[in-house]
């Protein structure tokens, strides 16, 4: 298995997997590393976890500065208070992140990265048992 292919779900295609951009900041919240990546691959990452039932949490916006990648403070983060079926979260979630995606590179331009910030069902029934924050049903 390749350094990018243990950060992603088995399903990632590994087109999409290479396509990724494998940075390393102190801050990144949910792994040592993560990857960003570009418009079009992102929004076609987001379809896929969302195929497989993965909700997205959100995600930064990251430029390349010369040969590092940067953050640019603009990111989405979206609120889970109104689960109510998984489905419907995945698939608010995934037009939620396209939605900003596109809204981005319509501001923007097509130059920025994304990172994707993602969770399965067993991993969200779980993280909400543990913080008891939401009741899910």
């Amino acid at each position: 298995m390749s350094e990018r292919e243990d950060l992603l779900p088995g399903f990632i295609p590994t087109s999409l997997i290479e396509e990724g951009v494998i940075f390393n900041f102190s801050m990144a919240r949910l792994r040592p590393r993560n990857i960003a990546w570009r418009k079009e691959a992102a929004i076609e990452v987001i379809t896929t976890l969302a195929e497989h039932g993965y909700a997205i949490l959100g995600g930064d916006v990251l430029e390349l500065c010369g040969e590092q990648l940067a953050y640019t403070g603009v990111y989405w983060d979206l609120p889970d208070e109104d689960v109510v079926l998984w489905e419907e979260y995945v698939e608010d979630t995934r037009e939620r992140s396209i939605c900003f995606i596109e809204e981005t590179a319509r501001r923007k331009g097509e130059s920025f990265l994304c990172t994707i910030f993602f969770i399965n069902e067993r991993e969200y029934k779980e993280q909400m048992r543990n913080f008891g924050s939401i009741e899910y049903r």
